[in-house]
């Protein structure tokens, strides 16, 4: 069960017993949306009045899975039920991404209508997200709302990061399409990709992922999360690797990741939060195709090579995989077969780090019906 403040975009989790029976205390003045979500049934949600000092009961009848109601949050900055958004939204519920196994944004996004997901190789490598065919960088990633940016763009967007953004511990993805910039800035004249953190609440759960496969894959994943005291403190977190030992055209990669979230409630109109999401991740790279020009390169790469003056097409022949790994240990090459151009050489000193985490502290204070504050850093 989870509950949205329309006026401040607070959120309190918690669970039913085992009578179906939930509880939310404390709740200050003001219009909700709760929203109830099982495994094997739809997810629903409904909206309510809360006055000052008065009690309610509000039930709900689940259905076999088929029917949703989602809460969006990104259309417009606040809760809004589906019949109540404008623009055109796609909700990946964490529940959708695990059973379709996968562990990167852009593989979760590649069915959304609107977006074109390309990937230019395996993991790790450059991949880029477009949105209704606008450029790269006109596509927003957001964090629960916030901007993830890379510095150093001269965009200020998160392009160079894309491809290393993880599934970790999400509770959905939001993908609004069309213009909102006047939400989230110039990097969302094309639309909006928001990443929001599972909230935890309830009492102690998690789950563990391990898997492996071809290539030299090996993937884990771990989730916790929680509540205290009702819920006046909630939480939850996650971390995930993924190693590649032998990825396409001899480029392993790396990718450890982290997400968390906190939020204790001060009292019913004021809460602290924290956030965090992360990653550190490492590729190794190829030499471009070369052919051997010099006389050292012939003699050390492609012996018995006789650079001719000839005319015309000339059918390129890529050495084999097994003479180039021989001559990434330093020896020569034994077998020529016919090669006169070397395709993908691996650089033990060639590689591409990538590093980014974003914190953020949240300050809210719900100070009456027509006023609030909230302040981040």
């Amino acid at each position: 069960m989870t509950l949205y403040a329309r006026a401040s975009n607070a959120r309190a989790t918690t669970a039913t017993d085992a009578q179906g029976e939930y509880r939310f205390e404390r709740a200050p003045d003001g219009d909700y949306v709760v929203e109830v979500a099982s495994a094997g049934f739809g997810r629903f949600s409904r909206t309510l009045r809360v006055e000052r000092g008065a009690s309610g009961t509000l039930d709900f009848a689940l259905e076999v899975a088929g029917v949703s109601e989602t809460v969006l949050v990104t259309a417009t900055g606040a809760p809004q039920t589906v019949d109540e958004v404008s623009k055109s939204v796609s909700v990946i519920t964490a529940q959708e991404i695990d059973w379709r196994d996968e562990y990167s944004l852009g593989e979760a996004l590649r069915t959304v209508p609107g977006l074109r997901v390309q990937q230019l190789g395996g993991p790790g490598m450059f991949m880029r997200i477009q949105t209704r065919g606008l450029r790269d960088s006109d596509t927003a990633i957001l964090v629960d709302g916030l901007r993830l940016r890379d510095a150093a763009s001269t965009q200020g967007d998160a392009t160079s990061f894309i491809q290393e953004i993880y599934i970790v511990s999400p509770d959905r993805l939001e993908v609004a399409r069309g213009s909102g910039s006047s939400l989230y800035c110039t990097n969302a004249i094309g639309g909006v990709v928001n990443i929001i953190s599972d909230q935890g609440g309830g009492p102690a759960h998690g789950q563990v992922q391990l898997e492996g496969g071809q290539l030299g894959l090996f993937r884990g994943r771990v989730q916790v999360g929680g509540g205290f005291d009702s819920i006046r403190f909630i939480y939850s977190g996650g971390l995930a690797l993924l190693n590649v030992s032998d990825g396409v055209n001899q480029t392993p990669t790396r990718n450890f990741s982290g997400q968390g979230f906190a939020k204790y409630n001060i009292t019913p109109n004021i809460s602290l939060g924290a956030r965090l999401f992360g990653n550190a991740a490492y590729l190794a790279t190829t030499d471009s195709p070369f052919t051997a020009t010099s006389a050292t390169d012939v003699a050390r790469f492609l012996p018995g090579f006789i650079p001719q003056a000839v005319g015309g097409v000339i059918d390129a022949v890529a050495l084999s995989l097994d003479q180039q790994q021989r001559i990434e240990k330093g020896l020569t090459v034994t077998d020529r077969g016919g090669s006169n151009y070397i395709p993908n050489l691996r650089d033990p000193d060639n590689r591409r780090d990538s590093n980014y985490l974003t914190v953020a502290v949240i300050f809210n204070q719900r100070i009456n019906d027509a006023f609030g504050l909230r302040i981040w850093s």
